[in-house]
C-alpha cells in the first residue's frame, strides 16, 4: 500500500491542481443536464459535484515540513444515494466509521477526521453504494478552524490516470475522485514574538497551521528542557477555543501529555503547574488588549519563559526542529481546589462590603466562589464570561473603563470596589469615595502591610511607579527596587532579590508573602478585602499622608511594531544629552521636581507614556517636552 500511496502523492505534487494552496468558490454543477447554484462559500472552501459511483481518497502530500493535516470537518451532501457510504482511515492503526446521508439534498452529515495524518502513510476513503447518486457535493466546512489557510484541491479522473487507481479490468470505467491536501506553509510573524509572551491580531497574524505549528514547537521546548507534562488552558475570547485546538494538535504531536485545564483565569494556570507539579504549562489568552488580540504565555517549570527563551521557540518553527511522539490528554478540573485553597488562607473580621467587576471575563465565576466563602456582601457587575466584552474594555488601568464600578460603589455606599482584567492577573481598585488606587498607589498599601510584619523585605516596583512609592517603602523600613515591566521579567527578578512583593502600575501584583509569586489578580484582591476588614480607617485614608503630587496616568501613543523601539532610543538619546536618564525599560527621565516615562509596550503596537510631578504646571510642562519629542522622532521614522 505505501508504494502506491506514494505514487499518488507524488502525482499530487505535480499535479497542476495540486499546487494551487488556495481556491476560490465553485459552482455546482448536476452533470446530469441541471445546474444546482451551491451556496455560496468562502475563499479557501471549494464545492465539487459528481454524478457517478465514487472511491475519494483524502491524502496528506508529503514534501514540506507544513503538510501535516490537522483537525478539520467535511460535509457530505448528496441526492439518490441508496447506500450508507464506508468510511475507512488508513494508517498505522486502521478504523472504520459509517457515515449516513439523507435522501434529500439539503441532508448534511459531517466526518470529523484526525487531529493529524503521517506523512506517506494516512489516507481516508469513501466508498460509496453502485447506484448512481444523481449529485454529490464534498467540500471543506466553512467554519473549519484553518480560517482558509488549507484548502482541499480535487478533480475527477479517468480510469488508468497516474493519478487514478488501478482499473480492475479492462471494462472498469468507474471513475475515481481523488482529494489532495494542501496547505499553504504556515508562517508567523517574528514581531509577534515579544518579550514576554506570543501575542497577536488572532484572525490576521494567528492562523490555525501556524497556531499548530506554535504548539509542536513549545512542546519541543518543553521536552527538550525536560518537561513533558504540560498544563493549557484558554480565556473566554471568541478565537480562543480555535487556538485551542490548533494548540493542543501540535503540543500533542510533539509528545507531549497535557492536561487541559478548560477556560479558566491565567492564574489558576500558574497555580495548576504547582498543585499538579506539571513540568510547564501554556495560557491561551488575550490578556487585557482588545477582543481581537489573542496569544500565549508559556511556563517552563514554575516559572514564564521570556526574552531569548521565546525567540528560540520561533527559531524552532523557521528550522522545522520538532520533536514527535504519541502525546496523551486529560482533562482537570483546577478551580476547586484553587478556591479552597485560597478561601481558607483569608479571615475578615470585619464583614466588608464589596463591588466586583470582572469585566465579562474569566474572573467572575471563580471569585463568585471565593467571596461566598468570606465574610463579605458582594455586589457583582459582568461576571458572565462573554469573549465580546460588550460592557467595556476589560483593562482596569484605564479610567473610563472603571466608570460602572466607581458609580456601584458610591450607590451601595461600599467599602471597597475591585476589578479584573480580561484574564484575571491584573486588579483595579477603588476606594469608598469613588477614588480609583492605580497599581503603585496599591502596592503601598499592600507593602505597608508586609513591612510591618517582615521589616527590611526587598521589594519590587517597575519604571513607570511613582517615585513616592519608593520612598515610602524605604521610609518604612523596606528594600525597594525599580525594575523593567513585564510579568515574566518581574517574576524571574524577584526569584534572584528573594523579594516579598512586586507590583505593576497595570495591576500585575505578585506575592511570595503567603503564596508562590506569581501575579494573581484574585488573591490580590483577597489580601485587599483582609487589609479593609482589619483596619480601623477607611481605605481612602490609607494614603492621605503621602506627599501630594500630580500625574498621569499611562498614556499610551499608537506606534507600528516596527518603529516603536526606535521611536524609544531616538528619545532617550535626545534627553541623555542634558538630564539623568534611567534606561532600563525606555526612558525614564529626571526633571528634578518631577518625571516623565517613554517606553515601548510589549503586549500592543503602542508607546506608553507617564508623568509625575511637583505641581500641575510642571506636569504640563514636561508631558509637552516628551510628547514633542516623540513626535520628531515619529517623524524620522516615517
Amino acid at each position: 500500500m505505501d508504494a502506491a500511496y506514494n505514487a499518488r502523492a507524488s502525482a499530487a505534487r505535480n499535479s497542476s491542481f495540486a499546487e494551487r494552496s488556495v481556491y476560490s468558490s465553485s459552482r455546482a454543477v448536476d452533470r446530469g443536464g441541471t445546474k444546482d447554484q451551491a451556496a455560496p462559500r468562502p475563499r479557501g472552501d471549494p464545492s465539487f459535484l459528481f454524478h457517478a459511483p465514487l472511491t475519494t481518497l483524502i491524502a496528506g502530500v508529503n514534501g514540506s515540513p507544513f503538510v501535516h493535516v490537522d483537525l478539520f470537518t467535511i460535509n457530505i451532501r448528496g441526492r439518490n444515494i441508496d447506500d450508507a457510504p464506508r468510511i475507512q482511515v488508513l494508517n498505522q492503526r486502521p478504523q472504520r466509521q459509517v457515515l449516513r446521508l439523507g435522501q434529500r439534498w439539503d441532508a448534511v452529515d459531517q466526518i470529523r477526521l484526525p487531529r493529524q495524518m503521517r506523512k506517506n502513510r494516512d489516507a481516508i476513503q469513501i466508498h460509496f453504494g453502485q447506484k448512481k447518486p444523481r449529485a454529490l457535493e464534498i467540500a471543506e466546512t466553512p467554519d473549519a478552524p484553518d480560517g482558509g489557510e488549507h484548502a482541499l484541491a480535487a478533480r475527477e479522473q479517468p480510469p488508468g490516470h497516474a493519478f487514478a487507481r488501478e482499473p480492475k479490468s479492462e471494462n472498469d470505467h468507474t471513475p475515481t475522485l481523488y482529494f489532495a491536501w494542501m496547505l499553504k506553509p504556515a508562517t508567523l510573524k517574528p514581531t509577534i514574538f515579544r518579550e514576554y509572551d506570543i501575542r497577536g491580531i488572532a484572525d490576521a497574524e494567528l492562523p490555525s497551521e501556524g497556531v499548530r505549528l506554535l504548539g509542536q514547537a513549545i512542546g519541543t521546548y518543553l521536552i527538550r528542557h525536560d518537561s513533558r507534562q504540560i498544563n493549557l488552558a484558554r480565556d473566554c475570547r471568541l478565537s480562543s477555543d480555535r487556538l485551542h485546538d490548533a494548540l493542543l494538535a501540535g503540543l500533542l504531536a510533539a509528545g507531549c501529555h497535557v492536561t487541559d485545564l478548560g477556560v479558566v483565569p491565567t492564574p489558576l494556570l500558574y497555580y495548576s503547574v504547582f498543585h499538579l507539579k506539571a513540568g510547564g504549562g501554556v495560557m491561551i489568552t488575550g490578556s487585557h488588549n482588545p477582543s481581537d488580540y489573542n496569544g500565549f504565555k508559556v511556563m517552563h517549570g514554575k516559572s514564564t519563559i521570556h526574552g531569548e527563551e521565546i525567540q528560540k521557540i520561533l527559531r524552532l518553527i523557521q528550522s522545522a526542529d520538532f520533536e514527535t511522539g504519541e502525546g496523551s490528554l486529560r482533562c482537570v478540573d483546577i478551580a476547586t481546589p484553587y478556591v479552597d485553597e485560597i478561601a481558607a488562607q483569608f479571615r475578615l473580621p470585619r464583614r466588608v462590603r464589596v463591588v466586583s467587576d470582572a469585566g465579562n471575563g474569566t474572573a467572575g465565576p471563580v471569585f463568585r466562589r471565593i467571596l461566598e466563602k468570606l465574610n463579605c456582601d458582594s455586589i457583582e457587575l459582568f461576571f458572565d464570561m462573554d469573549g465580546r466584552f460588550p460592557n467595556h474594555h476589560p483593562d482596569p488601568t484605564q479610567p473610563e473603563n472603571l466608570q460602572h464600578l466607581v458609580a456601584a460603589v458610591l450607590a451601595n455606599k461600599a467599602d471597597v470596589g475591585l476589578a479584573f482584567d480580561g484574564d484575571s492577573d491584573r486588579i483595579g481598585a477603588v476606594d469608598e469615595k469613588g477614588n480609583i488606587l492605580y497599581g503603585d498607589q496599591l502596592m503601598i498599601v499592600y507593602a505597608r502591610e508586609i513591612l510591618s510584619r517582615k521589616p527590611g523585605a526587598t521589594i519590587i516596583g517597575e519604571v513607570k511607579s511613582s517615585q513616592n512609592m519608593y520612598d515610602d517603602i524605604r521610609r518604612h523600613g523596606g528594600n525597594p527596587i525599580m525594575w523593567k515591566t513585564g510579568h515574566s521579567l518581574i517574576k524571574a527578578r524577584m526569584q534572584e532579590t528573594h523579594a516579598e512583593l512586586a507590583g505593576e502600575m497595570s495591576g500585575h501584583m505578585f506575592f511570595a508573602d503567603r503564596y508562590y509569586g506569581f501575579d494573581d489578580a484574585l488573591y490580590a484582591a483577597c489580601r485587599l478585602l483582609e487589609i479593609v476588614s482589619n483596619a480601623t480607617a477607611p481605605l481612602s485614608s490609607q494614603l492621605s499622608d503621602l506627599p501630594r503630587v500630580e500625574s498621569t496616568p499611562e498614556i499610551r501613543v499608537d506606534c507600528p511594531d516596527e518603529k516603536k523601539f526606535s521611536v524609544v532610543k531616538a528619545v532617550r538619546e535626545r534627553f541623555q544629552r542634558d538630564h539623568e536618564v534611567i534606561d532600563i525599560d525606555g526612558a525614564r527621565i529626571n526633571f528634578g521636581q518631577g518625571w516623565g516615562l517613554i517606553r515601548a509596550s510589549n503586549t500592543q503596537p503602542v508607546l506608553v507614556l507617564r508623568f509625575e510631578a511637583q505641581t500641575a504646571e510642571l506636569l504640563n510642562q514636561y508631558r509637552k517636552q516628551v510628547e514633542d519629542a516623540v513626535a520628531e522622532a515619529s517623524r524620522q521614522e516615517s
